[in-house]
Formats: structure tokens, sequence, C-alpha cells
């Protein structure tokens, strides 16, 4: 997972910016949270968001996304794990998953790194289609944030 992996080499400024980068959905309340992550390993993992405030959140691991640095085209935030649903350039609609790692966007054969969407069903009615098909494609958050909308977080998706 990238939470992980981009705490390597992070600056101390950078490492301001990156404290209120995560979100996670509270294990007492069910409620989503942001703030800074805090991951600790003993007999049992504690997977905590830290809010604004100071107040610490224990969260359900598998709801805990990091911000993709992108608004979606009502200035929601981006995270991984989101479900957002954009218009292609074919004139369809789809359903996507933000995704962080290795990907090869359209038939360019050009492997890139990063975030990224990947195509799910074209959408014929919210949260009606979850498999992803043989024509998915992965495209870069960063060009499809401005015509994008988040529609829910990946636990929520009901497919």
């Amino acid at each position: 997972m990238f939470r992980l992996k981009i705490l390597q080499g992070l600056n101390e400024r950078s490492l301001k910016m990156f404290c209120n980068s995560f979100c996670g959905k509270r294990e007492d309340s069910f409620s989503w949270v942001e703030g800074g992550y805090i991951c600790l390993h003993s007999s049992s993992d504690l997977h905590i968001i830290v809010d604004d405030e100071g107040v610490y959140h224990r969260c359900s691991p598998e709801t805990i996304g990091v911000f993709t640095q992108e608004l979606d085209r009502e200035k929601q935030k981006i995270y991984e794990g989101d479900i957002i649903e954009f218009r292609a350039e074919n004139g369809n609609d789809y359903f996507a998953v933000i995704k962080y790692g290795e990907y090869e966007q359209g038939s360019s054969g050009t492997t890139n790194v990063g975030f990224y969407a990947e195509t799910l069903k074209p959408c014929l009615e919210l949260f009606a289609c979850a498999e992803i098909t043989s024509d998915f494609r992965q495209q870069s958050v960063s060009q499809i944030a401005c015509r994008c909308r988040v529609v829910a977080k990946s636990s929520e998706w009901e497919g």
C-alpha cells in the first residue's frame, strides 16, 4: 500500500503537509475522519487517524486512504480507494476506483507510477457494477480530476 511507502524521504516541510493527508472510517461510530495516520504494530495492529484537534480515532485498516493532492469537480478531496464517476473521451460515463502503483495509460505501452483511476463497467445506475471489465482503462488521477466526482469510499461500494 502507498501509505507505508511515502513516509520515506520526506523533509520537515513536506511532512507537515503530509500529516493531514489521510482519511479512514472510525471503528466506533463508522463515520469518516481526516488527519494524520499512525500505524502501531504489536500483538494487534492499531490504525489511528489523528484529527486537526489532536483527537485519536481508531480506524478500520481497509478504509484508510492517502490524499492524492487532487480535488474533484466539486472541490472534494480525492483519496486512494475512493470510487469516482467521470465522463471519458468517448462520451461514456464510468465508475473508477482510485489506486496507487504502476499503471499503463491508454495504448501507448508507457508504464507510469502514481495515483490512477482504474475504470469499472460503464455506469448504468449508481453502484450497479463492481467487476472490472476486459475493456478497463487506467488514467492518471491528475488528468481526470477536474471532470470526475467522488461518489463513494471503496468500503461503501456495493458490488
